[in-house]
């Protein structure tokens, strides 16, 4: 499913990644990953995993760096 079409948002070309703005949330933040890491479920206690994690959809944690913030103008 594309969720722009679905939401009828717009898009609008990012300044410094090739990732699209949406028009109707003028606040933008740009980002470079520099780092990400997979959640370890051996990491987890049984009870939270069976809980929070019962199909197995486990957290990927990113690092990044801003490479651009601005407020898109009409």
């Amino acid at each position: 499913m594309d969720k722009f079409e679905a939401l009828n948002l717009i898009k609008v070309e990012g300044e410094t990644v090739q990732v699209p703005a949406v028009a109707q949330l003028p606040l933008t933040i740009e980002a470079q990953v520099i780092y990400k890491q997979d959640q370890d479920p051996q990491a987890i206690e049984s009870e939270i995993l069976d809980r929070y994690y019962p199909k197995g959809d486990f957290h990927t944690a990113y690092t990044a760096k801003i490479t651009a913030a601005y407020i898109l103008e009409e």
